[in-house]
């Protein structure tokens, strides 16, 4: 069934808003729960899965790509709501962002409380993810996560806390919209990576730099086949002599590097010899993304057929439009690596 519009796809994978009073809901559960629905704008509903999203695999994730591209080349769909646990749901709303590359509307929602008990937002969230797509102005931000009434960008949304209901931020940018029971609200447009792949190369780790690092656990990665690492620094940008060097023979060998912070929000400039020792800030324009955001998206970059990869160069270039280490609009003040914190 289609309307003179036509449709939008539902897509249930399990997660918190599942857990029903009588055993899992199902995506024409979701359906009916949600607390309003377009008046004329079918709602399809598809069981793509019934996990927690703190069990999805690679293998699930790239499925999901495949069925939202379907959905996106399929010419009477307006767009796809997708109904996700929130362990994972950032890393999720990053890959499909990152492979899918859509510019119709693709809404990840999901509930901080189950659906069987008292208080729970998963009917508001579903309505209110169904109405971004219904409304249409979210299609040219990419995929998007709605939660508690705001419209998170997938590279910039993270998890702020285990069990409360606004838990979803997007740091220092803040939400790229609101929802209201009458209308969609579009604040700002933020910055997308430019990729798109079939498949996700699972050679990338994530590592957090810790006091007293000595890049055991980078070297550790390298020897294990590792193609890409994640490396989450200290402070603004600050990372030891000794993970310097381990990064260097790591970018030697062409093993591409990605760095941002530990700390959640604010700025980050990255020490010069970090920089020339070939490490990549993970900064889209004024964004700088988070550990998770950016192992997805590199594992995307890494991932894409060979003739449609991109270089260690091309990728610093996606992220800051420059060579390794310079950090464009954040470049302000000092550099000397003797200072900070």
């Amino acid at each position: 069934m289609q309307g003179a519009r036509g449709y939008i796809q539902l897509l249930a994978t399990g997660g918190t808003i599942s857990i029903g009073p009588d055993g899992p809901l199902r995506a024409k559960n979701m359906i009916k729960m949600a607390r309003r629905l377009p008046a004329e704008i079918p709602v399809r509903g598809e069981d793509f899965a019934t996990i927690h999203s703190s069990s999805i695999t690679i293998a699930q994730i790239e499925s999901l790509s495949a069925r939202v591209r379907t959905a996106m080349d399929d010419d009477h769909c307006l767009g796809v709501v997708i109904t996700h646990g929130t362990d994972t749901m950032e890393e999720t709303a990053a890959a499909l962002e990152s492979m899918v590359h859509p510019e119709k509307p693709v809404v990840l929602t999901g509930a901080m409380v189950p659906s069987k008990d008292r208080g729970a937002d998963g009917p508001d969230n579903v309505a209110d993810a169904i109405a971004c797509v219904n409304e249409g102005s979210v299609g040219g931000l990419g995929v998007v996560v709605v939660l508690h009434q705001r419209i998170h960008a997938a590279l910039e949304v993270t998890k702020g806390h285990t069990t409360c209901p606004d838990s979803f931020t997007s740091g220092d940018a803040g939400p790229v919209g609101w929802v209201t029971p009458s209308s969609v609200e579009i604040v700002r447009t933020p910055m997308r990576a430019a990729l798109t792949s079939t498949k996700l190369d699972q050679t990338v780790a994530l590592i957090r730099l810790v006091a007293g690092d000595t890049g055991r656990l980078i070297e550790l990665a390298l020897n294990d086949g590792y193609r890409g690492l994640v490396v989450e620094c200290m402070g603004a940008g600050n990372v030891p002599a000794p993970v310097i060097e381990i990064c260097r023979r790591a970018s030697e060998a062409g093993v591409i590097v990605l760095t941002t912070s530990r700390v959640p929000a604010g700025p980050m400039e990255l020490w010069p010899s970090a920089g020339t020792a070939g490490m990549i800030p993970a900064v889209l324009g004024k964004a700088r993304l988070s550990g998770l955001a950016a192992r997805m998206l590199l594992m995307t970059a890494l991932g894409a057929e060979p003739d449609q990869r991109l270089s260690g160069k091309q990728l610093s270039d996606l992220f800051i439009g420059a060579s390794p280490g310079k950090i464009g609009p954040m470049e302000q003040g000092g550099t000397t690596e003797s200072l900070g914190e």
